[in-house]
């Protein structure tokens, strides 16, 4: 079904590996007032990704990766292996779901990092003790020498802090109707990449992917089946 997906939007393939003894990874979302709950099976595919990893391109600039698929050693060796080989910069998605994480795995994720991006239960749950989101934020770009970190906030927009010590918030449209936040914050990732590949400036990366991530909670799903969805946003980006 996964790679049905991905050949039909002409998506590459070379890297998807395929476990013939576990099945998919699947997550069942319920949703309360729009917010999501997770419930995520256990020893999936993506537990025991091996490590037979093809030669990555020379010129690959960004290495995108979540924490939810390194919960197992496995995993986390296998990334250690494709970090390796990596020329370009990381970008790490950080997905705390109980009960699949631990505090000193995200925090140890994040130190070749140069961008992250994480909700705000998320930073919560990582640093309880300090008083503000601020003053997290601050400490975070900081103690791991961050370029930029993305703190999402589902209906709620984003806001983006950069290592000179701006501060960047942004709101939904208003006349978006929130219809339920699931992959709102994988929008914004997609498109934020998307950006350092284009080498857009730090504002339109920021503004166009919160436009997209704002279009996404307007729909239900964290996709859309309809490609004119997507040319819509790429034809203005792209000319703009």
């Amino acid at each position: 079904m996964v790679v049905q997906a991905m050949s039909k939007w002409d998506m590459d393939t070379t890297f998807l590996q395929h476990d013939p003894d576990r099945p998919t990874g699947t997550v069942k979302v319920r949703l309360n007032n729009g917010e999501p709950t997770y419930e995520i099976s256990p020893d999936d595919a993506y537990d025991h990704i091996k490590d037979e990893i093809p030669e990555l391109p020379a010129d690959a600039p960004v290495l995108y990766h979540g924490s939810l698929a390194l919960r197992s050693q496995q995993s986390r060796d296998t990334l250690k292996k494709i970090k390796q080989q990596l020329n370009g910069d990381i970008f790490i998605d950080i997905n705390l779901r109980h009960p699949w994480w631990k505090r000193d795995t995200a925090l140890s994720l994040m130190e070749d990092a140069s961008w992250v991006k994480m909700n705000k239960e998320e930073i919560e749950m990582l640093f309880p003790l300090h008083d503000s989101i601020d003053q997290k934020a601050k400490y975070m770009i900081e103690y791991f020498n961050l370029q930029i970190l993305i703190i999402t906030k589902g209906s709620k927009g984003s806001t983006v802090y950069l290592k000179e010590g701006e501060k960047l918030s942004f709101l939904p449209s208003p006349h978006i109707m929130v219809v339920d936040t699931v992959g709102a914050g994988d929008a914004f990732s997609a498109v934020f990449i998307l950006g350092l590949i284009m080498g857009w400036p730090t504002q339109k990366i920021i503004h166009n992917a919160q436009e997209f991530a704002s279009a996404i909670v307007g729909k239900r799903g964290a996709t859309v089946s309809d490609r004119r969805f997507y040319t819509t946003f790429l034809s203005r980006w792209y000319t703009d």
